[in-house]
């Protein structure tokens, strides 16, 4: 009999564990197409996600919506191994946060190259959605964290900010991040 009600017992415990870390994702992708799949879906999925990006070099516009308050990490496999590039035709990579402040976004171990852009942000253009006065006195940003990224070769027009990276209302942390024209 005790073993009966201990077998129920690890079967509920397994299934409420599952059930507590089932809203967290991890996506690898090897194209570029996938990984605007990934951001797509990312943007709405109800936790926390990872992209872990492949060795290669992407070619897209790439853009994330965000829709939920979740993390997300964006990986490659190494500053020089994993390239983003607007291909000297468009950004690289838009993050709109919609307003939502209690979150961490965050990039590592890859490169944004050849972004052109009319507005901020040719390489990496994060837009938080937040304005000011806070509401109901919340001071609460988000978060922007950077590592090992490299910003190379990105122009914005005349007027425009950030030719390589443009961030709004957010606390922003940077370690081995490397700009260059």
């Amino acid at each position: 009999m005790n073993a009966i009600m201990i077998s129920k017992a690890l079967v509920f415990c397994a299934l409420f564990l599952f059930a507590q870390g089932a809203s967290a994702v991890v996506f690898e992708v090897t194209t570029a197409e996938e990984f605007q799949a990934a951001l797509t879906t990312a943007a709405s999925n109800g936790g926390d996600d990872e992209i872990i990006l492949p060795e290669a070099k992407l070619l897209w516009p790439f853009r994330f919506v965000n829709r939920e308050q979740f993390n997300l990490r964006i990986i490659g496999q190494g500053q020089t191994r994993t390239v983003l590039s607007g291909g000297q035709q468009s950004f690289v990579l838009e993050i709109n946060l919609n307003g939502f402040n209690d979150l961490e976004v965050e990039i590592a171990r890859l490169s944004f190259v050849e972004g052109r852009s009319f507005s901020n942000g040719a390489g990496l253009n994060v837009v938080t959605g937040i304005t000011w006065p806070y509401p109901n006195g919340q001071f609460i940003l988000p978060t922007i964290s950077l590592t090992e990224v490299i910003f190379d070769n990105n122009e914005v027009s005349p007027g425009a900010a950030g030719s390589s990276v443009s961030v709004s209302h957010a606390t922003v942390r940077l370690n081995d991040v490397s700009i260059s024209n």
